[in-house]
């Protein structure tokens, strides 16, 4: 943590060094994360931890949770059922967190051999898209269910490794891992068109 005037430095942790952390526990990709007076890490503290929570003005830890390694994806908060929700896309699963308190509010296994995609989760209204993953957020409490696709082999739930989709309109726009940019209906999964051209030749 910096002063952002001067670039002093407030406070620090090494967070290899502290907690251990090696590549073979991954979680050095994704980016931190600003909540109330918290700043979150989704880094593995070891196979049992892989969210760690930071009081942004001393840098004292507040709370660890989520008994599951990381992925490569940044976490992200929405406000949905009356709560704060932690988005996870955590390496076999997706899990709602207490962003105060770390505490799981809603867990939705993944069966695949392992999450090693990096799009951010986008969040709209109900809907919850992870890659080619859509989960159905309950408005009643906190909660989710898998929309789409029936098939949740990796081939299936990965449109993308890298680029984070567009939900817009009740549409996915996302460029898939063979260069084409796709469209599909978000509340089905059904491909509406691709294309592998940026713009229509004027020639």
């Amino acid at each position: 943590c910096l002063d952002a005037k001067t670039g002093r430095v407030l406070w620090s942790h090494n967070l290899p060094k502290e907690f251990k952390t090696t590549e073979d526990l991954r979680g050095f990709s994704s980016s931190p994360l600003v909540e109330s007076n918290l700043v979150i890490i989704y880094i593995a503290k070891s196979p049992q931890i892989s969210v760690v929570a930071f009081d942004t003005t001393s840098g004292r830890q507040v709370w660890e949770g989520l008994d599951e390694n990381p992925s490569n994806t940044s976490p992200i908060v929405i406000e949905f059922a009356g709560r704060r929700q932690l988005i996870v896309f955590a390496y076999k699963s997706v899990a709602a967190l207490d962003p105060a308190t770390g505490r799981i509010l809603w867990r939705q296994e993944i069966p695949i051999w392992g999450n090693y995609a990096v799009p951010t989760p986008v969040w709209k209204d109900d809907l919850l898209l992870l890659s080619g993953l859509m989960l159905k957020l309950s408005r009643d409490k906190p909660g989710a269910s898998v929309l789409w696709p029936d098939d949740l082999r990796p081939l299936r739930i990965y449109v993308s490794d890298t680029s984070t989709p567009l939900l817009q309109d009740g549409l996915v726009f996302s460029p898939t891992r063979a260069g084409q940019l796709v469209c599909l209906d978000a509340t089905t999964g059904k491909q509406l068109w691709q294309t592998n051209g940026v713009s229509e030749s004027n020639n």
